[in-house]
């Protein structure tokens, strides 16, 4: 009852009218070789398959970067040239859309700058929700995670932990505690689940401090009698961004970072 409840204040409080409130931004970047404006024949395809999974009216806004290397000015003509160049081959002449031309004109010094990174035009589209358990805006995570455990039509969930991480360390930040406590009660209290525990970083690759980072909540767990063969972890080094592109410290942060997908036994 007090689930049924639950949800029906969910929705009157959420709704699932498509509206702003129904959609989340997401990004596609395509990258450049150093010094060229062509796009390269996967670049294509990449652009070609996002618009058949989302569709035009879905995309809403182009932004193209460029590197260090040469004068800001030559950098901002080339990054023009770069988004023109996405336009042409992805066929979005005819949609309004809207267009920043960045060049390097960003503060590159607040970020662990890659060159290569910043070779790039980020195509940012629309996407909906899929459903009640697609998105967790405003749900606490235990709340999730007992939604989850209940619902006998979903087999597994991905859940992003607050708790962040110390820059090139993997040291927790202050706060964790909550979060790890309630980690250890619903694995507990859900002896069928498993956990795939996930370890990320900002910036560049490192996957061995990324799988560090999902080693200190998988030795968390285990040191509490949470039994291994239920557990597994990997580092993705910077390859899932959680935020992307990461164009503040704020934005940084929220990359160093563990997720975990839940997943029922059958």
């Amino acid at each position: 009852m007090k689930t049924v409840l639950f949800l029906l204040l969910f929705f009157v409080q959420y709704g699932f009218t498509q509206n702003q409130n129904n959609f989340r931004r997401d990004t596609l970047s395509v990258y450049f070789e150093l010094n060229s404006s062509v796009l390269s024949d996967s670049a294509v395809t990449e652009i070609n398959a996002l618009k058949n999974r989302v569709g035009d009216s879905s995309i809403i806004e182009l932004k193209a970067f460029c590197d260090t290397t040469a004068t800001v000015s030559y950098n901002k003509q080339l990054a023009q040239r770069r988004l023109d160049e996405v336009r042409i081959k992805g066929d979005f002449q005819k949609l309004n859309l809207k267009q920043s031309v960045l060049g390097e004109e960003f503060d590159f010094n607040r970020m662990n700058y890659s060159a290569k990174q910043y070779r790039r035009v980020d195509i940012i589209y629309k996407r909906p929700f899929k459903g009640l358990f697609s998105n967790y805006e405003g749900l606490q995570i235990e709340e999730a995670l007992g939604l989850f455990a209940e619902d006998s039509t979903r087999e597994d969930i991905t859940i992003q932990l607050k708790l962040q991480f110390y820059a090139n360390e993997d040291v927790f930040m202050p706060g964790y505690e909550k979060e790890l406590a309630t980690l250890y009660h619903f694995m507990k209290a859900n002896p069928t689940i498993t956990a795939h525990i996930r370890g990320h970083v900002c910036c560049v690759d490192n996957r061995a401090l990324s799988t560090a980072r999902a080693m200190k909540v998988y030795k968390f767990l285990t040191r509490n009698y949470i039994d291994r063969n239920r557990l597994s972890l990997k580092g993705y080094s910077n390859s899932k961004p959680h935020v992307w592109p990461e164009l503040t410290p704020e934005d940084t942060q929220m990359n160093r970072r563990v997720d975990v997908i839940f997943r029922k036994r059958q």
